[in-house]
């Protein structure tokens, strides 16, 4: 009975001096944690991680010519807290500067020469778009596209989002509902048949559905007496990101893109062969 006494005191003492710091009890996901410098603060170095993130930043000053890799490891290793503070480094905008400064400090406990890197980086202000291509299932070339959209839109760059097939679709439904509304009267009708509707097939289309597109250019000649849906645009991913990117360089003051394939591994196994 004595020993359970003393095993209660010491378990009540260390409740009272040991506090959970609610921060740490949630997984890091890339693309709902971008914005949220707090999960930055929390971030321990590790020997490993340091490593992997000097090899990252000699990529980026240039010490070393590799321009993709693939970061593996186990669940809760840490990967994605890792690229969160790797890309909180790149972005270049003032609500990741604090930070990245409390992050060098952190860092240069433990590796001084990689602290300095960090810091050229924030004092040269090397900015880069993060893109998170996460919306990958069977078509990589829509996941790329719709990456790309929902990055230049979180940074505030609307205006750089660029005009696709599906973009173009939408601008035409929308013309039809302002302009001619008989046209997309009939277009609704046409869809209740198919059990869907106008405001839903201008969801599908904003996020690159290729199904919602099919259907909109099988449609179309039903609504323009034989009409062809044409539209001249260039839809390959490469050319669309490479555009963007010679504009951001150019007229935003950004040094490039950074592509982060986010869970690349479930691609893999969603697209063996049988």
């Amino acid at each position: 009975q004595g020993q359970r006494e003393t095993r209660g005191n010491i378990e009540m003492r260390l409740q009272e001096g040991i506090e959970r710091n609610d921060k740490f009890q949630n997984s890091i996901n890339l693309s709902l944690d971008i914005n949220h410098m707090e999960k930055v603060d929390t971030y321990i170095p590790t020997r490993s991680s340091l490593e992997v993130l000097d090899y990252y930043l000699d990529c980026i000053i240039g010490k070393k010519k590799v321009y993709s890799t693939i970061l593996i490891g186990p669940y809760g290793k840490g990967k994605s807290h890792l690229l969160l503070v790797l890309l909180t480094l790149l972005r270049g905008i003032e609500e990741c500067q604090e930070a990245a400064e409390l992050l060098c400090g952190r860092v240069r406990i433990g590796k001084s020469e990689l602290a300095e890197k960090m810091e050229t980086i924030l004092v040269e202000k090397k900015r880069f778009l993060p893109v998170l291509v996460t919306h990958v299932q069977e078509d990589l070339n829509r996941g790329f596209l719709l990456a790309l959209h929902e990055a230049l839109v979180r940074e505030g760059l609307e205006n750089l989002v660029p005009h696709t097939y599906f973009s173009e679709a939408v601008t035409v439904i929308e013309s039809w509902q302002e302009h001619y509304p008989d046209t997309y009267q009939k277009l609704e009708e046409l869809l209740v048949q198919e059990g869907e509707e106008g405001k839903k097939l201008i969801r599908q289309l904003s996020q690159y559905d290729k199904k919602s597109y099919e259907r909109f250019v099988r449609l179309y000649p039903k609504l323009t007496s034989g009409g062809v849906f044409q539209p001249m645009i260039n839809m390959s991913a490469f050319v669309i990101y490479q555009s963007v990117n010679d504009v951001l360089c150019s007229q935003y003051g950004y040094t490039g893109m950074y592509l982060i394939f986010d869970e690349f591994s479930k691609y893999i196994e969603n697209h063996q062969p049988e």
